[in-house]
Formats: C-alpha cells, sequence, structure tokens
C-alpha cells in the first residue's frame, strides 16, 4: 500500500518495508506480531541512517558559518545544488571597493526552473575553521540567503557520501535477523481459479553451457539448505527455470512462474498504518 509524502532536499533517507499476513490471521494477534517485529526492527534502521549519514540531520536546515574577508556570512548548505551563490546585498557588504562582477558562465534556475536574475561572478576564498578552498560565487538579485553548493561543502568537510552499509556491524549487532532462511510459520496453500488449466513444459529450458557448472551447484546447495526439493513424480504444473547471472559472478534462479500467476486467485490484506497498528495495540491492552 502506498502513499503520497513530501521529500526535503536535506538529506532524505528513505526504507522500504515489507510484511507479510498469513491467509485467515487473527486480526488482534497480527496487530501485536506487527508491533513486535517494528520494535525489532526500529534498532536497526536508526543504525542504518547512523551508518548512511553519519550524523544527525534534524528536521531543521542545515547552515554553515564561513568567513569571507574577515566577514563571517550565514552560508545554507544545498547538496541540491551545483554552485554557491550569494545575495546582491551580501555582495556589495563584503567585496572591495573597485570589485567587479565577471560575467555569468551559465545560466541559473531556481525550483521548477525559474530563472535567477544573476548579477555576475567572482571568486573568492571561503573559511571553515582550517578549511579554505577556492570558490566561483555567483551574486544573485533579490536573493534572501546564501548557498553553500555540493561540491563546495564537501571540500569544506561539512557533509560526506556514504555508498554502501557495513555487513559486519550490521551481523555484530543483531545477529539474529543476518543468519538463516525466512521461513513461513505455517504450510501455504495456493488458491487457483476455478476455470484454470495447469500449464506444464514439454521440454526443459536449455541452460547456457558457460553457466552449467554454476547453476548445478545452486540448484545442490538450495536442495541442501531446503529452498527446494525433488519432485520426480508426475505434475500438473511444471514452470521454466530462468538462471540470472549477477555481478559477482554466481546465478540466481529464478522461474518464469507467468501461467501460473494468471491462475492464482489472489488473497487481498489492506495492511494498516503503523499509527493505526500502534493505536490498536495500546487500546487492546497488548
Amino acid at each position: 500500500m502506498c502513499r503520497p509524502f513530501y521529500l526535503s532536499r536535506e538529506f532524505t533517507s528513505i526504507i522500504f518495508s515489507v510484511v507479510y499476513i498469513p491467509p485467515q490471521p487473527d486480526t488482534a494477534k497480527a496487530l501485536s506480531n506487527l508491533h513486535d517485529v517494528l520494535s525489532v526492527v526500529e534498532p536497526v534502521l536508526i543504525l542504518l541512517c547512523a551508518l548512511i549519514l553519519k550524523v544527525d540531520a534534524g528536521t531543521d536546515p542545515w547552515y554553515a558559518d564561513l568567513t569571507i574577508r574577515n566577514h563571517k556570512d550565514r552560508f545554507k548548505t544545498d547538496t541540491g545544488a551545483d554552485v554557491s551563490v550569494l545575495p546582491a546585498q551580501t555582495f556589495y557588504t563584503v567585496a572591495e571597493e573597485n570589485t567587479y562582477l565577471a560575467k555569468s558562465d551559465r545560466p541559473l534556475y531556481g525550483l521548477g526552473g525559474t530563472p535567477l536574475n544573476v548579477l555576475g561572478m567572482y571568486k573568492k576564498s571561503l573559511c571553515k575553521g582550517e578549511h579554505v578552498i577556492q570558490e566561483g560565487v555567483y551574486v544573485i538579485k533579490d536573493l534572501h540567503i546564501a548557498l553553500l553548493s555540493r561540491p563546495a561543502s564537501i571540500k569544506l568537510n561539512l557533509v560526506s557520501r556514504a555508498d554502501s552499509i557495513d555487513k559486519t556491524v550490521m551481523k555484530e549487532s543483531y545477529p539474529k535477523l543476518c543468519q538463516g532462511l525466512g521461513m513461513l510459520q505455517q504450510p501455504y496453500t495456493i488458491k487457483l481459479k476455478p476455470d484454470a488449466i495447469p500449464f506444464s513444459l514439454a521440454t526443459p529450458r536449455c541452460v547456457p553451457i558457460p553457466l552449467l557448472g554454476k547453476v548445478k551447484e545452486e540448484l545442490e546447495c538450495m536442495e541442501i539448505i531446503g529452498v527446494i526439493s525433488r519432485v520426480e513424480e508426475p505434475t500438473d504444473w511444471c514452470s521454466g527455470m530462468v538462471p540470472v547471472p549477477t555481478k559477482n559472478g554466481s546465478v540466481h534462479i529464478c522461474v518464469d512462474l507467468t501461467h501460473l500467476n494468471e491462475a492464482v486467485c489472489r488473497e487481498k490484506y489492506i495492511l494498516p498504518s503503523v499509527e493505526h497498528a500502534r493505536i490498536s495495540r495500546r487500546s487492546s491492552g497488548l
């Protein structure tokens, strides 16, 4: 179930989660289990955010006090901006006498593609503590606050980018969540439509010769750990296997269930929101 939501431009982290509710659930028990799962997952999400962002972004905009020619000015950190901009009034305050602006080398646009009134640009030193950089600053008319670009923010060591999460930290902190296979608590039977026509392949699909060894090894591994089991007697349904090479050189075993999906009688469970689940849990006394 999807809901529209607003994303700010300041360091937004999105985490998607999927919750499975078994057929014919006990609503109270399902909500209780859902709350228990959320309680376990919540610290993991906090750890993920900490590993990704390294800082607590908070809800307020990020500002940095920078020094330009012994004059301190407040810049708003804007990771969505490619260049730094300065209000015209601030430029007239900090600029030396007889300082002239160079012609802008590019047009600048604000949110929604609105053209900005660029008076010109000049190159100056921006200081933050011990960090000093040379930055080309564009002077904008009718701008209310200075904006510090993403490249400048990185050079001044105000922000950093993290593309990966340390799996070792996750495993050490939450060992139960990082081992074994997910498994349903009870057997599940796929319910078919009354007019469903069974589909069974007459001939197996060909596996590319370079993948034969890896496919055989992966199938044997899946059988050992209980993901799949051999079926050697006649069956009404049989779908084709699709081996998919991965970037790390291994193979994922997939199944083409196109015909089965068309015949499945789907169950519909509208999941409650997290807020509703928590309120229901409190009101039920669980």
